[in-house]
Parts: C-alpha cells; sequence; structure tokens
C-alpha cells in the first residue's frame, strides 16, 4: 500500500499525516520518498520491495490483543507500568 499525494509516493505503513490543511499533509519521516513526481520521476528503486513470488496466504485467526499508545511529553510512566501489571488507570 501507498500514497502518492502532492507528487509524492510514500510507503503507506511509514506515512504519517503532518498538516491538515497545506499540500504537503503526509510525510515519511524515517524513509525517503519511494518516489518524487515532477517534470521527471524520481525513483528511489532502492527502497522498492520485490514483488511477491509465492502464493497468497490468507490470515485467518489474528490476535486482537493490540494496544496503541500515542505517548507524548510529560507522559506519566507510572500510568503505562500499572497498566502492564493489569491495574486499571
Amino acid at each position: 500500500m501507498v500514497i502518492f499525494f502532492n507528487s509524492v509516493l510514500l510507503r503507506g505503513n511509514r506515512a504519517i499525516k503532518v498538516d491538515s490543511q497545506g499540500l504537503a499533509a503526509f510525510d515519511s519521516p524515517n524513509l525517503p520518498p519511494l518516489a518524487t513526481v515532477g517534470a521527471t520521476v524520481q525513483a528511489n528503486r532502492q527502497l522498492w520491495l520485490p514483488p511477491p513470488t509465492g502464493r497468497l496466504r490468507v490470515h485467518r485467526q489474528l490476535d486482537a490483543r493490540v494496544l496503541v499508545l500515542r505517548l507524548s511529553p510529560g507522559f506519566d510512566d507510572g500510568a503505562l507500568a500499572g497498566l502492564v501489571r493489569g491495574r486499571v488507570l
């Protein structure tokens, strides 16, 4: 999956929304763009994944025990420790 926005092709799982009003709304701070489109196409092919060679495998059992935490400066790490120990916050 990729995101193509404002002439830049980004890997979808590395992209984040950085601006809700500007043209440069998405960025990939940890990976350069896969390609940039202007008068020419500048492709970073060394970052492209190879095409799949095997058969498609569908995983029918997924682990639903996933927790997403958005941490910010000043976050109380004691709350996280309590969560890991199984205490209600």
